[in-house]
């Protein structure tokens, strides 16, 4: 298009130019214009009708004119954690809360005639058309109502076409709609850099403060920014003019003033954003050069129109050089959790959605558990990783009624790249060691054994070649599955994992969540160690099962979700019928273990695992792997719960590097956890884990975990705790009578007189299977 109108101007021209020599008369020029002006209006006329028009959108819909909105995502109760949005970050406001000076701001430096036009200033677009063919200096014609329009609805290419189009639109909306209301639009649509659009997005992130807040010098800034958003923004390499020449030459050429370096070059200056004063010269003899920015221009205009004073100019054009940018960091609340949030919504609603659709999104997350979830993190992050070398924790809570999660942390820093920071692991694989133990028994009570059973913690090998170890390197002889659970014992953890089943445990464990997605014949017996990656988020919704008594929740992130109109898109109802996946009594079993504070085996240990004033169940996790023939823990975790409050943590390094060989989930996850839970319970009252029905408690003998026997020592008896269905049925034959020599005290012989006899239980120690040598073998050795 714009070749063809150069050919008809250069025609145009050529015809002048014989004019002038006399070679055609002055009735055959006007004959010329005429025409060609006509074929010319002809033309742009038909171009219009078949080409534009048809294209152009419908502004009849004042809310199609303010397009998109950024949607925001908020906690629980309201609060901002995050305002989502694409290519433009935008927040609408009324022109009421936007200070009149931020308007006059933008009509001084953009078009002082705003209030006086029909939406396009005839003169300038004469200009501007004479510019593009060489006529006259280049000048911008675009009104504001025209750079709205341009922004709103058309690509940024120049074109003809375009240009036209532009033209229509601002005729057509400047008849439709009030000049107040086109000025509304325009400064909530005008651009600022990066994604930031409209004055209020660009108030709070460049000053930190609302639109209606805004100084004469800071809406000054604002107006001076948009002409080139990138090469003016606040954040970059032009906030300031430069002097580019050295200081020399500027003493040698006498230069005294920002004129006179112009005069000498234009290029000795660059071009700023706010004026700065350059001092040069020995001290004593120095001289100060102010240079001005764009900011100045846009000051000096506004006084030039009598929109302020001479007084408020040179006060605002102080106030610009002193003035102190906010930080660009994006203003997000629980950086992890928002995005999967974002996730989650893009997911059904789509992108475009999302970033444009002005959506209100309210969600689950508690902010004051979200803000020490974050402390809990945070004042622990340097001496993980001075003192064992992790430089990464994330942390999960939910309440365990529901599957709501209340607080989410992700990394112990979203903003630090060296440690991995946006990476939410919290929503990663990785390997759970020991706190994957409370399922492996869940799934052998299910079998029919119970916390009493006894197993051996002696060195047992399992086939021909897996051979664990405890934690300490020690064995601890016979053990119920209540102590090995407690003191986090490994060899009994296996055995029970080999009662129980695999396949069971596998069962178990996908039912309560936990994605173990490979083949059971990829599983080995490690499985009951933790040797099967799970997600953090997804083992603090199978602990909270272990708390609400068996019933699984899937987790919840979002409660409401509204359209920009208030429109409720979705809301959270809890669901009417409960999904029971774990019987009651193994849960109550699990929680009785757990929560047994003086079965763990040291005073640190039960401290580091109670929550102060409350009744709470709790595991550590430490995960290995050998290198270089060494066994480095790699993965730390420690998983809790009370009766409705569940959440893990895990620390490490998100990158997989190895830990200290002195870290455990003990000494580097559990500080984190109980400064978490202490504070985010401090306000809760105490609630006990419920007993279902059917759940006894029977005296049984402590060595076997079976009915006492006549021959079993009362000393040698104990309560304990038992579903219904895995109450002992057998009694213990593990105490032998037998007849003892009383002055020896060797058995009795054929010789040993009778007053000298004496009978005696004596326990003759055997594995809880006898028939595999594997387990009993090593009974008997020991």
């Amino acid at each position: 298009m714009k070749k063809h109108f150069t050919k008809v101007w250069l025609h145009t021209k050529k015809q002048y130019d014989r004019f002038k020599k006399r070679e055609m008369s002055v009735g055959q020029m006007i004959k010329y214009v005429l025409v060609g002006g006509a074929s010319l209006v002809f033309a742009i006329i038909f171009l219009t009708l078949l080409i534009v028009i048809p294209g152009l959108p419908d502004v009849d819909n004042i809310e199609n004119l303010v397009a998109s909105q950024s949607s925001v995502i908020l906690d629980r109760d309201g609060g901002i954690l995050y305002t989502i949005h694409g290519d433009e970050n935008r927040k609408i406001i009324p022109l009421e809360e936007i200070p009149v000076h931020t308007a006059q701001a933008a009509m001084a430096i953009e078009d002082d005639r705003f209030y006086e036009h029909i939406g396009i200033d005839v003169g300038a677009i004469f200009k501007a058309v004479c510019s593009e063919f060489g006529i006259c200096s280049a000048r911008g014609g675009s009104t504001i109502t025209q750079q709205f329009v341009k922004n709103a609805f058309l690509s940024p290419e120049r074109t003809y076409t375009r240009k036209l189009k532009e033209i229509i639109l601002a005729l057509q909306i400047e008849s439709k709609y009030g000049k107040d209301e086109i000025m509304t639009m325009y400064l909530n649509r005008i651009p600022y850099g990066s994604s930031i659009y409209g004055v209020e997005v660009a108030s709070q992130i460049f000053f930190g403060k609302p639109a209606s807040e805004l100084t004469i010098a800071e809406s000054a800034i604002l107006a001076a920014i948009p002409k080139a958003p990138s090469y003016y923004s606040p954040y970059g390499s032009n906030i300031y003019p430069l002097i580019n020449i050295d200081e020399k030459e500027i003493l040698k050429l006498g230069i005294e003033s920002e004129q006179d370096l112009v005069d000498e070059n234009p290029d000795f200056i660059s071009k700023g954003l706010i004026g700065k004063t350059y001092t040069f010269g020995e001290e004593g003899e120095q001289r100060d050069i102010y240079i001005k920015g764009r900011v100045d221009f846009v000051l000096s205009r506004m006084a030039e129109l009598g929109y302020i004073s001479a007084e408020e100019e040179r006060a605002a054009i102080e106030e610009a050089t002193v003035i102190e940018f906010q930080p660009f960091r994006e203003d997000i609340t629980a950086p992890h959790f928002v995005m999967y949030v974002r996730e989650l919504v893009e997911e059904k609603y789509g992108k475009e959605q999302i970033e444009k659709g002005g959506l209100r999104i309210t969600t689950t997350i508690n902010a004051k558990m979200q803000e020490s979830a974050d402390k809990a993190v945070e004042d622990r992050a340097e001496r993980n990783a001075t003192n064992f070398l992790a430089t990464n924790a994330a942390l999960v809570a939910m309440d365990t009624n529901n599957g709501q999660i209340l607080a989410m942390v992700g990394s112990a820093d979203y903003w630090n790249d060296e440690i991995d920071g946006k990476v939410n692991v919290a929503l990663r694989p990785r390997l759970p060691g020991s706190s994957f133990k409370p399922i492996d028994y869940a799934a052998a009570f299910l079998q029919g054994y119970a916390p009493s059973t006894v197993v051996y913690d002696v060195r047992t090998k399992f086939g021909s070649w897996y051979e664990p170890e405890n934690f300490d390197g020690q064995f601890r002889g016979p053990v119920t599955f209540r102590q090995a659970l407690a003191a986090s014992l490994n060899i009994p953890a296996v055995k029970a994992t080999y009662l129980a089943g695999i396949p069971n445990v596998l069962d178990l464990a996908r039912k309560m969540g936990i994605d173990l997605n490979q083949g059971e014949d990829w599983y080995g017996l490690s499985l009951g160690l933790g040797a099967g990656e799970a997600r953090l988020i997804d083992m603090v919704g199978a602990y909270s099962i272990f708390a609400n008594g068996g019933y699984k929740n899937e987790p919840v992130a979002i409660l409401k979700i509204e359209d920009r109109n208030g429109n409720i898109l979705e809301e959270y109802e809890e669901p009417t019928k409960k999904n029971l996946i774990l019987d009651p009594q193994v849960a109550y079993l699990i929680n009785d273990i757990l929560s047994d504070r003086e079965s763990r085996p040291d005073e640190y240990w039960r401290n580091q695992l109670t929550v102060p004033g409350h009744t709470n169940g709790a595991k550590t996790g430490t995960s290995n792997k050998k290198k270089n023939d060494i066994n480095y823990p790699f993965d730390t975790w420690t998983m809790g719960y009370t009766r409705n409050l569940a959440a893990g943590v895990w620390a490490g390094n998100a990158n997989g590097d190895q830990l200290s060989l002195k870290a455990s989930g003990l000494d580097v996850a559990a500080p984190i956890w109980r400064q978490f839970m202490t504070e985010a319970t401090a306000e809760m009252e105490n609630v006990p884990f419920e007993k279902p029905e059917g759940i006894k408690w029977v005296k049984v003998a402590k060595a076997s975990g079976k009915l006492p026997s006549e021959h079993t020592p009362e000393e040698d008896t104990v309560t304990a705790v038992f579903a219904s269905f895995n109450v002992p049925q057998e009694y213990d034959t593990s105490y032998q009578l037998v007849e003892i020599d009383k002055v020896s005290g060797k058995l009795a012989t054929e010789y040993t007189p009778d007053e000298a006899r004496e009978e005696k239980a004596f326990f003759s120690h055997h594995s809880i299977l006898p028939d595999n040598p594997n387990w009993e073998n090593p009974v008997r050795a020991w």
